[in-house]
C-alpha cells in the first residue's frame, strides 16, 4: 500500500478509534477492506455465547454465503476458528476443501475469499469475511494489509464490548 491508498487507509483506521456502534464499525471495516485490499464484499460475524452470529454484510450474497457456512459448518469462516490465522481461498471455482460452499459462492460471482479470525489473546471476538469478484485477490502480497485490518477490527470490537 502506497501514497493515496495508504493515506485513505490510515484515515479510515483512525475513525475506528472513537466508534462503538456495530453499524459504524462495520461501515469503517468495509471501507478499510475496499481501500486496502480492493475487496468488494465484506461480512462481520461476532462470537456470542460460543457461536458466530452475523452482524454485518455489504450485500445479500454475503449474508447468504456467511449464513450457509454457519448452518453447515463448511467453509473458511468455520475453518479459520481452528487455525492461527486467515483461511484464504484463491479461486472458488477450483477450491476443493469445501465443495458445497465453493460452488455456492462461485454462483454469486465471488472468485476469492478470506476469513480472518479477530482474536484478542486467546479469545476469538469474531470473524471478518472478505469476498472478491477476482481470483487471487487475497494473495501473499495482501497478507500484511489483511493482518493490519484484522488488528484494527479486533481493537475496535474489544473496545466497544459488542461481542
Amino acid at each position: 500500500m502506497h501514497g493515496q491508498q495508504a493515506r485513505e487507509f490510515a484515515a479510515a483506521a483512525g475513525r475506528l478509534e472513537g466508534q462503538v456502534e456495530v453499524g459504524e464499525i462495520f461501515a469503517t471495516l468495509e471501507e478499510l477492506a475496499r481501500v486496502g485490499l480492493h475487496c468488494e464484499h465484506v461480512g462481520l460475524l461476532l462470537c456470542r455465547d460460543d457461536r458466530l452470529t452475523e452482524v454485518g454484510a455489504t450485500d445479500p450474497a454475503v449474508e447468504q454465503a456467511d449464513r450457509w457456512q454457519l448452518d453447515t459448518g463448511e467453509g473458511p469462516c468455520c475453518a479459520c476458528l481452528e487455525t492461527p490465522g486467515a483461511c484464504v481461498v484463491a479461486d472458488t471455482t477450483t477450491e476443493d476443501r469445501w465443495p458445497g460452499w465453493s460452488t455456492r459462492v462461485a454462483r454469486f460471482g465471488f472468485r476469492a475469499s478470506a476469513a480472518i479470525p479477530l482474536r484478542e489473546g486467546e479469545v476469538t471476538l469474531g470473524v471478518l469475511t472478505l469476498y472478491s469478484d477476482r481470483p487471487a485477490t487475497f494473495d501473499a502480497a495482501a497478507q500484511p494489509c489483511a493482518d493490519l485490518l484484522a488488528a484494527h477490527a479486533t481493537r475496535a470490537l474489544a473496545r466497544s464490548g459488542l461481542n
